[in-house]
């Protein structure tokens, strides 16, 4: 991994005279860009989709009011270290803070990063107590941080722990180490997460169809082999994928490597990412083109993580409105209005 400035200089992907200003920026953000995403962003240095979420921008210097340091309300559903509970059937499980890549969107990017705090087996000991006292949790999902980069050792005795509880039924991670650093998705790991009594779930986070390499793909085609179903996640993001014609290759090529679009998240309001942000009725525009021509199973739900720590709720373009009690008028994926029921 690439975590200093300096050496992004030496190998050209930064000017020199940059260095010490884009230094301020990494003493308040992490830094970190893995050898594989290093070396599409050296292939692709035009408008690169790659640098533009690794490499860090003085304009993440610039925050405005709206901005906040927990900006989906993690802290108020924290009942324990480790653990939120924001919803009454599943809760977030963050182990460690260390990541493969440090994106520069990151909505946690005040607490990830190698200073950040991991878990002791105290504290995992904890969280884990408090999951099997609430017999109403019935997912539990590994987040940080990226929880694959935790070795396979770690990752089995935690898994070992929840497995004894008999209520939880779904264990999903959420990483992006299958594209990012692809050679951590190892038949070790492979054996630790198979044969659980929870069915297992990885969510693989993924902004631009450039990031799905043949590494990437062999290490997707590794899991979904060995019956560990995969979902991705997406961030809209302007400058990188806020297209519709980028979005659908994305969502296409996902799916033909076996990963199911889940969510396309409208970005949440970090510190220091306003250069990334679309508008709610842009990222609905786009939806609205993607209905009417992506396959329904390629196509995610768009959603917005409620400031505050009120969850999330989905962003879709409306096609439907009232005329009275029972008739409404339908707008169909070409634009054209009807009245459903038929007059």
């Amino acid at each position: 991994m690439i975590n200093n400035i300096k050496k992004l200089a030496d190998i050209g992907i930064i000017r020199p005279n940059k260095i010490e200003k884009l230094y301020e920026v990494t003493k308040k953000y992490s830094l970190g860009i893995s050898y594989e995403m290093l070396e599409l962003i050296k292939k692709n240095k035009k408008n690169n989709p790659i640098s533009k979420q690794f490499v860090p921008s003085l304009k993440e210097l610039k925050t405005s009011t709206i901005e906040n340091i927990d900006p989906i309300g993690d802290k108020k559903h924290t009942p324990v270290k480790g653990i939120v509970h924001r919803y009454p059937d599943r809760v977030l499980l963050k182990a460690n803070s260390a990541c493969a890549v440090y994106c520069r969107f990151c909505f946690r990017r005040e607490t990830v990063g190698p200073s950040g705090e991991n878990l002791n087996e105290v504290e995992i000991e904890n969280a884990i107590n408090y999951i099997s006292k609430n017999p109403n949790i019935w997912e539990v999902i590994l987040t940080g941080g990226d929880p694959f980069v935790l070795s396979p050792v770690k990752i089995k005795r935690i898994l070992d722990k929840i497995n004894k509880i008999k209520h939880i039924k779904i264990i999903r991670f959420h990483t992006r180490i299958p594209i990012v650093k692809p050679e951590l998705i190892t038949k070790e790991l492979i054996r630790t997460l198979i044969d659980r009594n929870a069915t297992i779930f990885v969510a693989i986070h993924i902004n631009h169809a450039l990031e799905i390499t043949s590494k990437a793909k062999k290490a997707c085609a590794m899991l979904v082999d060995a019956g560990i179903p995969l979902v991705g996640q997406t961030v809209l993001l302007r400058g990188i994928n806020n297209k519709a014609d980028i979005l659908d290759n994305l969502f296409r090529t996902m799916l033909v490597s076996r990963i199911t679009p889940y969510y396309l998240h409208h970005p949440d309001l970090a510190p220091g990412t306003g250069h990334f942000r679309v508008t709610i009725r842009e990222g609905q525009k786009i939806m609205r083109k993607l209905r009417g021509r992506l396959s329904g199973i390629a196509l995610p739900t768009y959603i917005l993580d409620i400031p505050g720590g009120y969850g999330k709720i989905p962003l879709g373009p409306e096609y439907l409105s009232d005329l009275n009690e029972i008739s409404h008028k339908v707008k169909d994926i070409n634009g054209k209005i009807h009245t459903y029921p038929p007059e």
